[in-house]
């Protein structure tokens, strides 16, 4: 009796598991983002990024056997533990999705894989979020993510911050776990830093960090580095300090010198970005973007695409819409050697998927082959601020 039991509940898991995925009329793909909360402003054209591939692939004939690939978002707010586990919870649970794009900021990520998708073993590729914490995640290769991280960034920062000028060098990082984690990695390149200064990570008055800044000026920094990150205080540190002329030279990642007021910078400010690069995966992006209505340059755009491409590639080449085992086909898709497939090249990859042959996918934000952690390696390049605007000078390495 124990044993045709057990037999009759394994048939009904499967039965389930069949209507869930198999028998539905679309693939669904979960989209995580802060629609609202202090990331909401560049959450769209992320999301843009990846309902545009789905788009592609729908015209182009659809994923397992024609059917749908649709996209289905789901709010974190950004902040926050209870508000990314129950979008994240809605996406798995009620809409039974086969894989999920996000989260964007790093700490819903954290909260969604930790009490959600991992336990489910749902994959998850992050297009934006950045945190260190994400590479030593127990993910059992269920996360990934195709924008670099934050250790890398914060090393860049400082290499910059080394190799120009002369002067004690000020950090200003926010004043949580992901600052704390900038500035070790900041520190590893560039010990001994003139001060350091904590600021609110999202609040804080433009009074209160000219106040800071200008003690840690008097006391001997001439040079400031501003550590940040989308939503946080970092863009109102560097204008702050910037308005009153505080210090000789400033450098600063794309969060904070995004929406700032650049012409009071101009010779004095270094920024490093993310090297926009120049192949034919990136064209093709830009290009269809730009059909499609949205700005293909804003930051973490093509990261999206690239993750729900990889997603698609990875459930077609493993045949299922189910998301067990998916993790193993996202590294074969993404991974030399194998035929090269570009952005919106759905139907080769098909192909070739189905004449069981190995692909290779590039990106629309470069290449995106995961090591064992799930990361990607990220390339940087350094601009100065010439009237008013920035203006790439060199990669940074």
């Amino acid at each position: 009796m124990f044993s045709w039991a057990k037999q009759i509940c394994g048939m009904m898991v499967l039965m389930a598991t069949g209507l869930q995925y198999g028998f539905a009329a679309e693939v669904k793909f979960g989209f995580l983002g802060g629609v609202t909360g202090p990331a909401a402003s560049v959450v769209a054209p992320i999301r843009d990024g990846a309902h545009l591939a789905l788009m592609q692939i729908n015209r182009q004939g659809g994923i397992l056997d024609n059917r749908n690939a649709i996209l289905v978002v789901r709010d974190t707010g950004c902040m926050g533990e209870t508000k990314p586990v129950n979008a994240a919870e809605a996406l798995v649970k009620e809409e039974h999705v086969s894989a999920v794009i996000g989260a964007v900021c790093s700490s819903a990520t954290l909260n969604a894989a930790k009490t959600v998708t991992i336990p489910a073993g749902v994959v998850m590729i992050s297009p934006a979020s950045t945190a260190r914490e994400i590479s030593s995640l127990k993910d059992e290769d269920l996360v990934f993510r195709t924008a670099p991280s934050d250790a890398l960034t914060a090393e860049m920062l400082a290499i910059l911050a080394k190799e120009d000028g002369e002067g004690g060098v000020v950090i200003a990082h926010p004043d949580n776990a992901f600052g704390r984690t900038m500035l070790a990695a900041f520190l590893e390149t560039m010990p001994q830093p003139a001060g350091t200064y904590a600021y609110p990570g999202q609040e804080g008055t433009k009074g209160a960090f000219r106040k800071n800044l200008a003690e840690l000026a008097e006391n001997g920094g001439k040079r400031l580095a501003v550590i940040s990150y989308f939503g946080g205080a970092g863009n109102a540190i560097l204008s702050s300090a910037g308005q009153t002329k505080l210090y000789e030279r400033y450098y600063a990642t794309q969060d904070a010198t995004d929406g700032n007021k650049l012409d009071r910078f101009d010779g004095s400010l270094v920024a490093l970005q993310p090297a926009r690069p120049v192949h034919p995966g990136s064209f093709r992006f830009k290009r269809a973007a730009k059909s499609a209505g949205f700005d293909g340059t804003a930051q973490f755009s093509a990261n999206a695409y690239d993750a729900a491409f990889i997603l698609a590639l990875a459930i077609q080449r493993a045949g299922t819409s189910d998301p067990t085992g998916l993790g193993v086909h996202v590294r074969a898709v993404a991974s030399a050697p194998g035929e090269l497939i570009l952005p919106g090249q759905w139907e080769k990859a098909v192909t070739l998927l189905g004449e069981g042959r190995d692909i290779n996918y590039e990106g629309a934000a470069g290449s995106q082959e995961f090591d064992e952690q799930g990361d990607v390696s990220g390339s940087f390049v350094k601009s100065i601020v010439e009237d008013g605007v920035l203006k790439m000078v060199g990669k940074v390495e």
